[in-house]
Formats: C-alpha cells, structure tokens, sequence
C-alpha cells in the first residue's frame, strides 16, 4: 500500500483501489477503501471496517433509483443496502453512512485467520436483477489472540497485552 495515500493517523491500513486507473470504455463503478485485516478487538473498539464507498457515474447519462448492497463470505458483516436517488453525468456520488454492522459472535469463534469476501453490487430499483457494477475486497479475519502487527494497528496493541 501507498504510504502517501492520505490515510488517517491511528487507523487500520486500507485497500484503496479507487487509484486504478479507469479502463477506455466510461462505465459506472464502485469506489471502495475496506480494512486489510481485522479481529474481535477491532469489533470491541468500534473500529470501522469501511472506510469508503463511492458510486463514480463515467457515462454520458444520469442514472437514477440505485441501490448499493454489502455481503460477505463468511458473513461477518451483517447485509446492509443504501439508497440513492441519482448521480449526474461524470460526478461522483459519495456515501455518507458508512457504518456496517459487525458479527462478534463469528470473530470470537475464529482460532485462525482466514480469508473473507466483501461483495458490493450497484443496481438500479427500474431493472433490480442487473447488476450495474460490482466490486469485490478480500480481508483478512484475524483469530481472537492475532494481532495485525506494527503496521496494521499499532494502538491497538493494549487489546493484546
């Protein structure tokens, strides 16, 4: 990851790849930064695990009536949609709630990392069944006695001790 990238003081490293240069082709697409890792003393301490969501519209229309939905595989975080009502030609809507809903019963089950997907599907509420534009993030759930190390989340350290 790219020390540069503006992250906040204190926080857990994230997978930012809103930098990937778009393709030729304008389209719709998800702009999404998640934690690389994460274990039970993050869900103790409230520490969030998405750190942005965007809908970036590169088309030459408007589009309207959309629906972001979050999941994940194994499900440690709760299903959660937004709504919004529609994003202009070439802007970028950014979502203001990004609070997601962690399961501290599956992080104090796990007694080794494990990998996990987080799926995000853009739809629209006029045709629900076609998925706009998807986006996938894979994190790292840490078991509850597994710390991310220097670089992940340094004060959080203390949960460990």
């Amino acid at each position: 990851m790219n020390e540069d990238m503006g992250q906040l003081q204190g926080a857990a490293p994230i997978i930012d790849e809103s930098s990937i240069p778009a393709s030729p082709t304008l389209k719709t697409r998800l702009q999404v930064a998640v934690v690389q890792k994460l274990n039970l003393a993050d869900f103790q301490n409230a520490v969030p695990a998405l750190h942005e969501l965007a809908v970036v519209n590169e088309t030459q229309a408007p589009i309207g009536e959309l629906t972001i939905t979050i999941a994940s595989e194994p499900p440690f975080v709760k299903p959660r949609t937004w709504s919004m009502d529609a994003v202009g030609v070439g802007e970028t809507f950014h979502v203001a709630d990004l609070d997601v809903q962690l399961d501290g019963s599956l992080l104090s089950r796990l007694t080794e990392a494990e990998p996990a997907t987080l799926r995000f599907e853009l739809r629209s509420l006029k045709d629900p069944e076609t998925i706009i534009a998807q986006h996938e993030c894979v994190v790292e759930l840490l078991a509850r006695n597994q710390w991310g190390g220097i670089g992940y989340a340094p004060e959080m350290v203390a949960a460990f001790v």
